[in-house]
């Protein structure tokens, strides 16, 4: 399941991904970041990663760069996991050259939040 993490900033979009999320459940968001692309030029990304079996988060950011064309529209992406943290940064290492990464544990959850909406 995805479920949608609101922000106070129009330049940041946040997902909540847990064990039963799919490809699928990013289509019917796609429209709103593409409408907050064409506003803010560049996105932040949030997104909190509950630990599921065979998806990780550098699928996700293929599916949403097949979608949406490039990564270059995310100037910061803040990834909350509760994931051994350097294992998942260097699985994202490939998707982050241009893109301000960091990796955060749950623990460091508000931390991410800030860091993401700053």
């Amino acid at each position: 399941m995805l479920e949608s993490i609101k922000s106070q900033k129009d330049n940041v979009v946040g997902f909540r991904l847990d064990e039963n999320f799919s490809e699928g459940d990013v289509i019917p968001m796609l429209p709103d970041m593409k409408e907050k692309l064409k506003a803010c030029k560049k996105l932040n990304l949030f997104v909190e990663h509950v630990e599921m079996n065979d998806f990780t988060v550098d699928t996700l950011f293929d599916f949403l760069e097949v979608n949406l064309g490039t990564l270059d529209d995310f100037s910061k992406v803040a990834v909350v996991t509760s994931k051994d943290w350097l294992e998942e940064a260097a699985k994202l290492a490939d998707h982050s050259k241009e893109i301000n990464l960091k990796v955060f544990h749950f623990s460091e959850k508000y931390k991410a939040l800030d860091w993401i909406e700053n």
